[in-house]
């Protein structure tokens, strides 16, 4: 029995057009009631005591900097030193925590290069009992079955890397198609960099048709599955890059791979049975920023960027600064969309329209066209990795800005410069930092 191709874990409900289609009226209500007949006056003057404490404490920042300022002409020596007194001492716990960073980095490196030890212990042993008599078939069959717990879709390794997954399960046996087949598909990263690609069955090995020329991809790099199918456990080895040439007419590498499992040559196999093993216990650190993470760790992240943004800075001086809270809600649509989708865009706007005296709905509106355009691409743009990541997040920004452009130009005849252009690509150059130290959050969460 043949299955689909690629299966992503996308957010259950309804289609995403009618949710788009209601959150674009709402707001639009909104704006035209607010700005046109001041019908929303009486729940401004219900919310704003409540946001009261956020403005506060988002004005300390620039009143403190104020005082620093006046200071720093007088005490600019005294600075100074603190300044190189402070590099000098991080210079020197560089030098005393280096044991410790290699030490991490090794235990790092063994996640990615292998299971888990409890996953080991966790999953099915299973013998091949027929390779059948065509030396190029794409199929095993092994001596477990149903009655053992394994279901079609389960993933078997051996004991180098990935081997397949069940498409036939029968009570006593089952049937293996290997990745190499000629209708295999395997989501990947590369261990070395994280770049994500798909590797595909060639009915004798794999190959690594679609890798742009722009990432970094090098002779000896492993690649694992990323876990975005939701088929394959995160983790598991699969290849290793062979060959890696700059194909003239292509914008894609020539590459060749190598599987690091034995395929055809197996004799014992080990079966992922989801029966058995959570899907979760095999997930490493590509996929931390896939796995649930807790409700209270994204109300802080968007608490903190709404303060930032309602820091009183005056456009003229600091329009380059890009709308932060804008920046997470992007960073949690693409790796949480189950919890964060144009619901939350909406509300999160609202606050944003309450607390900065802006009509009410140009944010929700302008955020739930923002993170409808995400949520449309999110597959192409995970699967691509960080080239294609930044490159939607830019545009993501624009449209943000483009919306609440034209909705200015509508309610009150207000035309942005081209400065508020500006921002959308500082955001966008802020997006590697805002990814990394989010991942770094969730991953010092996990491991308390």
């Amino acid at each position: 029995m043949e299955r689909s191709s690629l299966r992503f874990d996308e957010a259950k409900g309804p289609k995403l057009l009618p949710r788009f289609v209601v959150y674009i009226a709402l707001a639009a209500g909104l704006m035209v009631a607010d700005y046109r007949f001041s019908l929303m006056q009486p729940v401004r003057a219900a919310v704003m005591p409540m946001l009261y404490p956020a403005q506060w404490l988002a004005n300390q920042p620039v009143q403190l900097y104020q005082y620093f300022a006046d200071l720093s002409q007088s005490k600019s020596e005294l600075l100074e030193q603190n300044r190189q007194l402070l590099e000098e001492n991080g210079r020197l716990k560089i030098d005393l925590q280096r044991d410790k960073v290699n030490t991490n980095e090794l235990r790092e490196l063994k996640k990615l290069y292998g299971l888990q030890q409890k996953g080991i212990h966790n999953v099915i042993g299973a013998e091949v009992i027929s390779n059948g008599k065509d030396p190029l078939s794409e199929r095993l069959i092994i001596g477990k079955g149903s009655q053992d717990g394994l279901k079609v879709g389960d993933a078997v390794i051996d004991q180098s890397g990935l081997i397949g997954l069940l498409t036939q399960v029968h009570t006593q046996s089952a049937e293996i198609g290997l990745i190499s087949g000629g209708q295999s598909i395997v989501p990947i990263a590369v261990s070395r960099t994280g770049e994500r690609n798909l590797a595909y069955g060639n009915g004798n090995g794999l190959d690594l048709r679609y890798f742009p020329t722009g990432s970094d991809l090098k002779p000896g790099d492993v690649l694992l599955t990323s876990g975005l199918d939701g088929t394959y456990p995160a983790g598991i080895p699969v290849a290793t890059v062979s060959k890696v040439v700059r194909a003239s007419g292509t914008p894609y590498y020539d590459t060749q791979l190598t599987p690091l499992a034995a395929l055809r040559s197996s004799r014992f196999v080990l079966v992922l049975s989801s029966a058995l093993l959570p899907h979760a216990d095999f997930m490493n650190d590509f996929d931390d920023s896939y796995r649930a993470v807790p409700l209270h760790i994204m109300a802080a992240s968007l608490i903190v960027m709404m303060i930032l943004d309602f820091m009183p800075f005056s456009f003229d001086g600091f329009f380059w600064l890009p709308e932060m809270t804008a920046l997470m809600l992007l960073y949690w649509t693409l790796h949480q969309p189950q919890r964060a989708g144009m619901g939350l865009a909406f509300a999160i706007g609202l606050i944003v329209d309450a607390a900065t005296a802006a009509t009410l709905g140009l944010h929700a509106l302008s955020y739930v066209v923002m993170t409808y355009f995400i949520l449309n691409r999110r597959r192409q743009i995970m699967l691509y990795g960080h080239i294609m990541q930044l490159a939607a997040v830019l545009a993501a920004l624009l449209l943000n800005q483009a919306v609440l452009t034209v909705a200015r130009l509508f309610l009150n005849h207000q035309v942005i410069t081209l400065q508020g252009f500006v921002a959308p690509f500082v955001g966008a150059l802020l997006w590697p930092i805002l990814s990394q130290l989010m991942l770094i959050v969730t991953r010092i969460y996990r491991a308390h």
